[in-house]
């Protein structure tokens, strides 16, 4: 009987020394592509046709750059020197926020050692009509998976572009 009591002590005892995680919890972080980029090259009066680049901050391996000309301006995203598919619209765009929203999720352990996981991308393109009428804002959601990234969907709302990143999965459905 000392002998189980005795061994059920240790296995609590050696089980304690585990880190549980709480659940993850989602988080977002924003850059400010006025003021977390840097100017690579932009067209001057002198240039033929405009053009502009720009490295911004990034996280987790990535490379978020915002680049374009002939007045198509969008973001390409880089996963160390694999470049992600953003299916970049053909008609006139450009960047329609200056703000990108970066998705993670964030535990903790119960001694407060904590852990991220990029989860994915929202930018916002205004893109211009067909007929040459109004420009709308579409948001477009990326799902962050390393070199496996890839454009979830686009959505009217920054809502459902967050609800189509919560509930993305591998392989980009």
């Amino acid at each position: 009987m000392k002998t189980i009591l005795l061994l059920f002590t240790f296995l609590g005892t050696l089980l304690g020394t585990f880190n549980a995680y709480s659940a993850p919890v989602w988080k977002s972080t924003f850059i400010d592509l006025k003021n977390d980029c840097v100017v690579v090259s932009s067209a001057t009066d002198q240039a033929p046709i405009d053009f502009y680049k720009a490295d911004c901050k990034s996280f987790a391996g990535f490379t978020f750059i915002i680049e374009g000309g002939d007045l198509r301006y969008s973001p390409e995203l880089y996963f160390r020197d694999n470049l992600i598919d953003l299916q970049r619209p053909p008609q006139f765009h450009d960047m329609a926020s200056d703000k990108v929203e970066w998705l993670y999720t964030h535990e903790i352990d119960n001694q407060g050692s904590g852990n991220i996981v990029w989860r994915g991308i929202i930018y916002q393109l205004s893109i211009a009509d067909d007929d040459g009428g109004n420009d709308k804002t579409v948001y477009f959601s990326v799902r962050l998976d390393g070199k496996n990234s890839c454009l979830i969907g686009t959505s009217g709302t920054d809502t459902e572009a967050r609800e189509l990143v919560y509930h993305s999965a591998k392989g980009c459905k």
